[in-house]
């Protein structure tokens, strides 16, 4: 093959010419992901609620916000199960990258769940990417949860609950009188267990077997702790409030007062609601349906778990919240990613948690609500629906801790023990000693702090 010499200016010409189209195919091929990034945005949000009344407002919200974002992000909601399916399934879908961009997680769990690495710290992610983000619109006590040690923000507050008193005053007037007052304190359930109970020979009062309860027991009736501030030991000695709330919690049984469910978490609600039992202790997030359903059958108030009265005559009162987070994993694009926080923003604002709460009775947790005037009105025509928000001034969060997954499993267990098999008041503190000692860092300890 014979070599053809060129011209300087010839190899110029042609060397543009090359430069040119190159440029052109660059061009072309910058082009083609935005080509692919034409339509919305697509993420997953799994979630705990399959039916009834939280579902369809869980429709309507994501309904709402593809609504709103058209072409530029869609939400596909998925049911996946409780709280627990919810995060076992992220934590296995995360290593394939099969996991949604944004989850529900138990409230207590964040942080927990915050140490498997599949959390996106929110703190840190709206310092760079939302400066104007507000963390203070929230109740202070729905962070807690989620905010670990040094102040970072794993998760955000959305269908958040806190326990309430159910209170069939239909048969509490059996028992007491017509004149009978509203239960508030401890000594008014007592007195209803005592007249109930003596009167029907059935239990007067329940409330699912499991720690939560324990703790609520310890932090109302005696002014004790669960965990520790840092949330690595038990508070088991301070004013011996453990071995005092369990001697009560098992007087309350043995006097036949108390109604061992017939699960840890079932069987008590049937019973009140069928008018067998008068008073029940459950979540807010139940309201509506207790409402609804009662509505023409029995007459029921809804009132703040009962406190302990103080011998000045104070009453000392000390509330959990459960419920829900919201999470944002960290293995999306940068694109999911921004439109996954921009649901949350969403599904967590004031108005969307107005609504939820309305709907649902789930917690209404931002600031200045109260003033909110759909929620003026709704309170006035329902008061119920206005106890659980009044009731906020009282949270103390028992068990703040990254152990929680770990702690909830083994402590349901020996609380079931306690209740549904009669261990001891000494065999089951022996329990929770044993299996702190095993798990947490600092085991039992003597202070809060």
């Amino acid at each position: 093959m014979r070599f053809i010499y060129k011209s300087k200016t010839e190899r110029r010409t042609h060397m543009k010419k090359f430069l040119s189209l190159l440029l052109s195919i660059l061009m072309i091929l910058s082009l083609v992901p935005t080509a692919f990034a034409e339509g919305p945005v697509e993420i997953t949000f799994w979630h705990s609620w399959g039916s009834g009344t939280n579902a369809e407002a869980i429709e309507k919200l994501v309904t709402d916000f593809n609504t709103a974002y058209e072409g530029k992000i869609h939400v596909t909601a998925q049911y996946i199960g409780g709280y627990s399916d919810v995060l076992s399934k992220v934590m296995v879908g995360y290593n394939g990258g099969e996991n949604p961009t944004v989850s529900v997680v138990d409230s207590c769990m964040a942080l927990n769940a915050a140490q498997y690495g599949f959390m996106t710290n929110l703190t840190e992610y709206t310092a760079e990417n939302d400066p104007e983000y507000d963390w203070e619109q929230f109740f202070p006590g729905l962070l807690t949860y989620s905010k670990d040690v040094d102040g970072n923000n794993w998760a955000v507050p959305f269908a958040r609950s806190t326990q309430v008193m159910y209170v069939n005053m239909d048969l509490v007037r059996q028992c007491l009188g017509e004149d009978a007052d509203v239960v508030d304190t401890w000594d008014d359930v007592w007195e209803v267990c005592e007249a109930w109970t003596a009167q029907t020979g059935t239990p007067a009062y329940s409330h699912a077997a499991h720690s939560g309860w324990y703790a609520f027991y310890i932090l109302s009736l005696y002014e004790g702790e669960f965990y520790n501030k840092a949330g690595t030991g038990a508070c088991m000695y301070i004013n011996d409030a453990w071995r005092k709330a369990l001697n009560t919690w098992k007087d309350a049984i043995d006097k036949g007062w108390y109604a061992v469910p017939s699960l840890s978490t079932a069987g008590f609600y049937e019973d009140f609601m069928s008018g067998k039992l008068p008073i029940m202790f459950n979540s807010t997030g139940s309201v509506t349906d207790v409402l609804a359903d009662s509505e023409g059958v029995f007459d029921v108030e809804v009132c703040y778990l009962p406190g302990s009265v103080k011998e000045d005559g104070t009453v000392h009162r000390a509330v959990q919240t459960g419920g829900a987070n919201l999470l944002l994993c960290n293995n999306k694009s940068a694109e999911e990613t921004a439109a996954g926080w921009e649901f949350i923003k969403f599904m967590t604002s004031m108005e969307s948690n107005i609504y939820y709460g309305l709907k649902t009775g789930y917690l209404i947790g931002h600031v200045g609500a109260d003033a909110n005037e759909e929620v003026i009105k709704a309170w006035e025509e329902e008061p119920a629906l206005r106890v659980s928000y009044d009731q906020l001034e009282y949270v103390h969060e028992a068990y703040v801790s990254i152990y929680c997954s770990e702690l909830d499993l083994e402590e349901t267990v020996i609380m079931n023990s306690f209740v549904m098999d009669g261990v001891s008041v000494e065999d089951t503190l022996k329990d929770f000693e044993t299996m702190y000692t095993a798990i947490m860092p600092e085991g039992v300890v003597d202070t809060f702090e």
